[in-house]
């Protein structure tokens, strides 16, 4: 696991049911402000987590996405 992959996964687990928008977790794990391409960072680094935590990352159970405002861990 990428140090980015393990601060956002630390952030998540640390705010169970809070979600996060796309904007607000880069600027915590990149520690720099969002601009344009800052939610494709952030959708392929929860691409790469899934891969790496969830059973079927297809269907993610822990790793949520709420459709149009950002990401959450269930536990």
């Amino acid at each position: 696991m990428t140090r980015r992959e393990f601060d956002c996964l630390a952030l998540l687990l640390n705010h169970p049911r809070r979600v996060f928008s796309a904007d607000e977790l880069y600027e915590r794990i990149w520690q720099e402000e969002a601009l344009g391409s800052a939610t494709n960072a952030v959708m392929v680094l929860i691409h790469k987590l899934r891969d790496k935590i969830e059973d079927a990352p297809k269907e993610p159970r822990y790793l949520q996405t709420v459709w149009g405002v950002g990401y959450k861990v269930e536990p």
